[in-house]
């Protein structure tokens, strides 16, 4: 009976260090997507994925996308300066893998979105997707703002400051400007020894410092785990 005794003591805190290790991604970052359940249904005839906003205003998702644009602020230590673009890109390049020839191409996109007349004062992120998608007679716009994106700085094993990331993508219908849809992604990637809940996502990323390039792209294939349109 002793040596039994022994061995069950001995797994109980492995088993509870697995079992952490197993949740560790519910803890890592802030990914929060809306959920399939609750989504409006709409057919998706044409896309377009606008241009990222970079900074942002007011304390939710919903009072951001309504603020004037002249609102909103970003720092340049916290927010590269091609932070608007790159992200952008990945979130057109998902879109197409998921709705294919509906996506308006991305620089006929940017063409009609500069082309759309504006009013920075009264103006905010809905308006202008409003304005865009019927001027591409697209029936749906994705687009988003971004509040952080702050480069590593060291290499790959070695870093003094991690890659840190901070996002959100909107999807709205041009018809009435009704949110369909909504996704969020937050980290400041962080060293095993401080995050032993992340292990498993640091170990799945291939156990080094990610870029911020690479840290917003794993973000937006993250939050597009949830997103319900096909």
């Amino acid at each position: 009976m002793i040596p039994r005794r022994q061995s069950l003591s001995f797994s109980i805190p492995v088993i509870i260090v697995f079992s952490l290790v197993l949740l560790s991604g519910l803890f890592l970052n802030k990914c929060l997507a809306q959920p399939q359940s609750r989504t409006p249904r709409i057919t998706v005839n044409r896309i377009a994925v606008l241009p990222l906003t970079k900074g942002r205003y007011g304390t939710s998702l919903v009072e951001t996308l309504d603020s004037p644009l002249f609102l909103f602020s970003s720092d340049p230590d916290k927010v590269a300066d091609d932070a608007d673009r790159v992200l952008t890109e990945y979130v057109y390049n998902k879109m197409v893998s998921n709705h294919g020839g509906k996506v308006v191409p991305l620089d006929k996109t940017i063409e009609f979105w500069f082309r759309a007349p504006r009013d920075a004062n009264k103006d905010t992120i809905r308006s202008l997707a409003r304005k865009t998608g019927e001027l591409l007679k697209a029936n749906v716009i994705m687009t988003g703002y971004v509040w952080k994106y702050k480069r590593r700085i060291g290499g790959s094993r070695a870093a003094s400051s991690p890659a840190s990331v901070g996002f959100a993508l909107v999807l709205i219908e041009t018809a009435n400007g009704r949110l369909l849809w909504r996704g969020r992604f937050e980290e400041k990637q962080r060293p095993l020894s401080e995050n032993i809940l992340g292990a498993k996502t640091f170990f799945d990323r291939g156990g080094k410092w990610l870029t911020v390039d690479d840290l917003a792209r794993y973000g937006v294939n993250e939050v597009f785990k949830k997103y319900p349109y096909r």
